[in-house]
């Protein structure tokens, strides 16, 4: 799946700035598709992927599978800015990229919030609230179920 979307984006890539994929942007290509979820099938496949490694890599070898699934999260919590400083290493100052990307007219993305923590427009007393209200449901059932598992062994 991954090397289907980088496929298109080389694909896309060429067709629009009639360049190839080479150097600092090929690298932030590659990183990109990895680390983005904007497709669901891909999102679910990489999950699903990751999730069996970290059940089976548990249940044969602790140690190594811990570190690796470390590795492995660090890069897809970290890969945009990766990203941006690959970007930021390819200029000398960060006018000159947005000058470039002018030039090659890029339209930005409009950012629209899916959840309470990304709309920064909202009262910070409503987040605060909806994250005090998670917290104290994930308490009540960590609590609930530690009670359960200490009965089951008296």
């Amino acid at each position: 799946m991954w090397t289907k979307r980088f496929l298109r984006l080389r694909k896309a890539y060429t067709e629009d700035s009639k360049k190839k994929l080479e150097g600092v942007d090929l690298i932030r290509a590659m990183i990109s598709c990895a680390v983005q979820n904007d497709s669901p099938s891909y999102s679910v496949a990489r999950f699903t992927g990751e999730s069996f490694l970290l059940l089976g890599g548990f249940q044969l070898n602790y140690r190594t599978t811990f570190v690796v699934m470390s590795g492995i999260y660090l890069f897809f919590a970290f890969g945009e800015y990766f990203c941006v400083l690959l970007t930021v290493s390819k200029f000398d100052s960060l006018q000159k990229a947005i000058n470039e990307n002018k030039e090659r007219d890029i339209t930005l993305t409009k950012l629209t919030p899916k959840n309470v923590y990304q709309d920064f427009s909202l009262n910070p007393a409503i987040t605060t609230m909806v994250f005090i209200t998670q917290f104290i449901l994930i308490f009540f059932v960590v609590s609930q179920r530690r009670g359960m598992l200490q009965h089951q062994f008296i």
